[in-house]
């Protein structure tokens, strides 16, 4: 009688860790950029542009970010509207959580394993980042229950609509989106009671359909005529296929993290690729999940498996369901175990995994024993107590695990926009920028075009000829531009011909410079008056009277 109650305080919790005081997360400026931009025009909407000239497009399909931008345009431009679709996103999970160990086993081991989940520290923290790890969990998460109930009936379409969810989650963070799918695959295979032909038969289709949704988006875009597809963020030659296959797919697993400086650079940094990267003190999961909750974890892991897949009472369901929870906890330690870049935020792709294991595991331990269920509930709250205390920590920091890549101080984003209202005219670019990221805070701040000088590490976008002649027909005035390390060609003809007016915008110096005709011409001839052409046959034609 006191489970259904207690489900609903569970999911209460979840929506009070994720949605309390988003108005104080720090937002990210590269996304945020994203979603301001897609707001202007359904091109922009449709290739997910960075900008909202559409010049550049960011390095993910764009469906976590439409939500974003319905979440806008229906609440406003605000933090809180830009972060909730993935907080519903982390309530959504712990929801469709509950239902799949309620599916599988009881609605006891469903409270247990949606608690867990409701507090773990990593799940609180990318539900209250502008990210799209949240909603991509969700959606493997109803994928999940789909196989489950494609199992227990023997029908086909919910096995297909479970192909259809992770073809979505795809489109929603890539290949973070296929952690669970081994697990799935072994969860359907050891569950139905078909021959092992249809099984397999039955997978083989459900995957066509997942890697037909998954790919959709891509086919669609890349569809486009050259001239009008965006340059794919951390592509090298432009092409949305390369940023999702190389830069998102085989550079993640041999890059390294980037370095970090600083005390907020070592809270952030994870622990070197290794067996036991993530059982590191110092930078791994203890640190992430609380330092009680790895032994927990091993003990609800050894009980998961003592208790069922060795226990008489154990159905062929449940039995598959150990199975299943077990493979995806074993794929995300393995992967991300020797994954090259991890970031705090990609947990999330097993993270139901290992609140399934700590709530299943506790109360088949305690069914094991015979002991009343009470005893269950008390060794669960017992081992949540230092997540709660963490996740409650966070909400009340205001932390996320975004990136907050193109950050710029508010301030100098205000005096910035104010100095180009009042500069820039008719120009049709804002202004030039010498990175893809550098301008993000303005685009956020002011939504209107930027021209792009370099994408991704000193990968030129724009040619020298191309910025001169925008600058000579006044289409840019201005670049916003850092100490030249890594610099296009575009960009070092700008810090040749430009003139630093950072001061006159209060902004720091070498930050904005001033790219006028009359100054290219007089830097192009040496400072000397050269007079047009046209000016010097008008001389030969009239001389002047002596």
């Amino acid at each position: 009688m006191l489970a259904w109650p207690a489900a609903a305080a569970v999911l209460a919790g979840a929506a009070v860790l994720r949605l309390t005081s988003l108005g104080g997360v720090r937002p990210d400026p590269f996304y945020d950029a994203a979603v301001r931009s897609m707001g202007s025009s359904w091109d922009a909407f449709l290739f997910g542009a960075l900008e909202p000239g559409g010049s550049v497009a960011i390095d993910k399909p764009p469906l976590a970010l439409w939500l974003q931008v319905g979440s806008t345009k229906l609440f406003g431009w605000s933090t809180p509207a830009l972060l909730a679709p993935e907080a519903l996103g982390g309530c959504a999970a712990v929801l469709a959580l509950f239902w799949l160990i309620r599916s599988l086993w009881g609605t006891a081991e469903a409270v247990a394993s949606a608690a867990a989940l409701a507090v773990l520290p990593v799940s609180v923290l990318t539900a209250r980042s502008d990210t799209m790890d949240s909603v991509t969990v969700a959606l493997t998460l109803v994928a999940a229950l789909l196989v489950v109930r494609s199992a227990r009936t023997g029908g086909r379409w919910p096995l297909a609509g479970a192909g259809v969810a992770i073809g979505l989650a795809f489109n929603a963070k890539l290949f973070q989106a296929l952690v669970p799918v081994p697990a799935l695959v072994v969860l359907y295979l050891a569950a139905c009671p078909l021959a092992l032909r249809e099984r397999l038969g039955r997978v083989v289709l459900a995957s066509a359909v997942a890697a037909a949704v998954g790919l959709s988006w891509l086919a669609v875009v890349t569809a486009a005529p050259p001239r009008d597809q965006p340059w794919a963020f951390g592509s090298v030659r432009g092409s949305a296929v390369e940023s999702t296959f190389v830069y998102n797919g085989v550079a993640r697993l041999r890059a390294q993290p980037p370095p970090t400086h600083g005390a907020a650079g070592a809270r952030r940094r994870l622990s070197p690729a290794g067996p036991l990267r993530l059982l590191g003190a110092g930078g791994g999961l203890r640190a992430r999940l609380a330092p009680e909750l790895v032994p927990a974890l091993v003990f609800g892991a050894l009980a998961l498996l003592a208790a069922l897949l060795g226990g008489p009472g154990a159905t062929r369901l449940q039995r598959a369901g150990a199975i299943g929870l077990g493979t995806w906890l074993l794929t995300g330690l393995v992967l991300f175990s020797a994954l090259g870049r991890l970031q705090v935020r990609y947990l999330e792709g097993f993270t139901p995994a290992i609140a399934g294991v700590l709530g299943v595991g506790a109360v088949a331990l305690v069914r094991r024993f015979r002991a009343p269920l009470w005893v269950a509930a008390l060794a669960m709250a017992l081992l949540l107590v230092a997540p709660v205390r963490a996740s409650l920590a966070l909400v009340a920091s205001g932390a996320s695990d975004s990136g907050h890549i193109g950050t710029v101080p508010v301030r100098e984003t205000d005096r910035l926009s104010s100095f180009l209202r009042s500069h820039d005219g008719d120009a049709r670019y804002e202004l030039a920028s010498s990175t893809a990221v550098k301008a993000t805070a303005l685009i956020v701040h002011d939504a209107r075009p930027v021209l792009m000088l370099d994408t991704l590490a000193g990968r030129p976008l724009t040619s020298t000829r191309q910025l001169a002649t925008a600058v000579r027909h006044g289409r840019v005035r201005y670049e916003l531009t850092a100490p030249c390390r890594v610099c296009s060609p575009a960009d070092r003809w700008a810090h040749r011909h430009g003139r630093d007016v950072s001061r006159q915008a209060g902004l720091p110096r070498g930050t904005l410079l001033a790219l006028s005709p009359r100054d290219l011409v007089k830097a192009r001839r040496g400072h000397r008056y050269r007079p047009h052409r046209r000016a010097r046959q008008h001389r030969r034609r009239w001389p002047r009277a002596r």
